[in-house]
């Protein structure tokens, strides 16, 4: 019985590694000015969708997201909009149509995002996990939601 179980817990823990592994896809990044060191993940969907425009300070936000074709960018929606992408094109779609507001810009892969997020000392974006960081851009801790 004794090696049943721990069969069962390795086995377990064989199935659970890539899930650990996957969340660590993409990094958050934002400026090295920027003083905030973790960002709750609703709080970041908001700035992605811009139903907010403000860090909690009161500095405009300036969110960038990776090319619409990008898997990095499935995954970001996916985990931290809690939408799919064809969902959030037809958000903005919406927005765009009803002058309240333009997706942030999408560039074209993890260099262009590191260097925007670089120039801009309130952007926020997201890079694959493995993307070498300069000394001005610092990784964001996206702290779940408890309820």
């Amino acid at each position: 019985m004794k090696r049943i179980l721990i069969g069962l817990a390795l086995v377990a823990g064989v199935l659970t590694a890539p899930l650990h592994a996957q969340e660590k896809e993409f990094v958050v990044i934002v400026n090295s000015f920027n003083p905030f060191i973790t960002i709750r993940a609703d709080s970041l969907s908001r700035l992605f969708l811009k139903k907010s425009t403000m860090w909690s300070n009161g500095q405009e936000a300036q969110p960038v997201d990776q090319s619409e074709a990008s898997q990095l960018r499935r995954r970001f929606t996916s985990r931290v909009l809690n939408r799919d992408t064809e969902s959030v094109k037809s958000y903005w779609q919406q927005m765009v149509f009803s002058g309240r507001a333009v997706p942030p810009p999408a560039l074209d892969n993890d260099a262009a995002v590191v260097e925007f997020v670089r120039q801009h000392p309130y952007a926020v974006g997201y890079v694959s996990a493995t993307t070498p960081l300069p000394s001005d851009v610092r990784v964001i801790t996206v702290a779940a939601v408890t309820r």
